[in-house]
């Protein structure tokens, strides 16, 4: 399935259940224009994946260099990103090289921001092997890294020249990245309605398989469907003006959860928990389905945290400005507005959610 993201740089977004070399090799070189490739992973990715990407680049003449780095949102740093630095430096690679991001939504966010800011700007490619960064990281161009304890604080808008997502990378993935992924699926099905909300009120997650209605899921189906909303948005408002701002549903006591967390909380599920979350605060709709939702696939719906915590935590968050934060809220699904909390409101209550 291809999906056309029609942003200042349009590209392609493709889904595929079972390429093989051959086909990533013609989509790749269909691309990119220089010689050298830089290809970026950590060392938490499959090697096959790895070992996939490079060989579809060597069938079309590429010469490919590795830079892996350790697994975890601890990689997310500056100084990872000066490494890559060192390495393209090294390397000789120059404005028309490339750099390709194999991995999660660290190696794709870490990948690219190297490749934003590298000469002013250099090709990229997206091949994300979580479920996460297929339906959402991977497409729309946000780069970036944390910073003094926040969460992408430090980034760009860059858009990639092209997504290769490959669907039977997820069947190796622990039931935590299975999970993380299908956050954003529930969030994509709050922002949809319709047939996808439906769909994803009968998920569940058994044996490290994801059910739909108690059978296999379409996992190539579930993350074009979701990167086709994406995409629409993405399209309307690259660089989140207005109505990108509705894909953060979720992410604002999410991000907060998972900095008090340290980040040992899978950011799809923090998803989870801050849709709930930011439910209760404003009024309760779709909190009993959500919560159903979150016991399917077995995640506690509390973010465990005092309300203090979290307020600090909301403050430093980049999505805060002035006196207080915009909040995502859902009236019903597919109906979704924006709602400022003020600080002093939002530091005054207490207990935990």
């Amino acid at each position: 399935m291809r999906i056309s993201v029609e942003t200042s740089v349009p590209y392609d977004a493709v889904v595929w259940e079972n390429p093989t070399e051959a086909d990533a090799a013609d989509e790749l070189s269909a691309v990119l224009r220089g010689k050298k490739v830089l290809a970026v992973s950590d060392s938490g990715v499959p090697r096959a994946a790895l070992d996939f990407v490079t060989s579809a680049l060597n069938r079309k003449g590429f010469e490919v260099f590795h830079y892996i780095f350790p697994a975890g949102e601890g990689s997310k740093t500056l100084a990872t990103v000066s490494d890559i630095y060192a390495h393209l430096l090294k390397f000789g690679f120059n404005r028309e090289d490339a750099v390709v991001a194999v991995g999660g939504g660290v190696v794709g966010d870490v990948a690219g921001f190297a490749a934003a800011t590298w000469m002013r700007g250099i090709r990229y490619v997206q091949f994300p092997t979580t479920l996460l960064a297929a339906v959402d990281s991977s497409v729309g161009g946000k780069t970036g890294v944390d910073f003094g304890g926040g969460k992408n604080l430090v980034g760009a808008f860059c858009q990639p020249c092209l997504v290769l997502a490959d669907t039977r990378l997820f069947s190796t993935l622990p039931e935590r990245e299975l999970l993380s992924g299908l956050g954003e699926i529930v969030k994509y099905g709050v922002l949809a309605g319709g047939n996808l909300w439906q769909t994803v009120r009968g998920l569940r997650v058994e044996n490290g398989k994801v059910l739909s209605g108690g059978q296999p899921a379409d996992m190539a189906d579930l993350v074009a469907r979701c990167v086709s909303i994406k995409a629409e948005v993405v399209k309307r408002d690259e660089k989140e003006g207005n109505i990108r701002k509705f894909l953060n549903f979720g992410h604002t006591f999410g991000h907060a959860a998972e900095s008090l967390s340290h980040f040992t909380l899978a950011h799809g599920v923090c998803v989870m928990k801050g849709m709930i979350a930011v439910q209760k605060l404003s009024g309760g709709a779709l909190v009993p389905e959500l919560e159903a939702i979150a016991a399917n696939l077995g995640v506690d719906p509390a973010i465990g945290f005092d309300m203090k915590e979290l307020a600090a935590a909301v403050r430093a968050d980049k999505k805060a400005s002035g006196d207080g934060v915009t909040l995502v809220v859902a009236e019903s699904a597919g109906r979704l507005r924006l709602e400022h909390l003020p600080f002093a409101r939002l530091e005054q209550m207490t207990g935990t959610l």
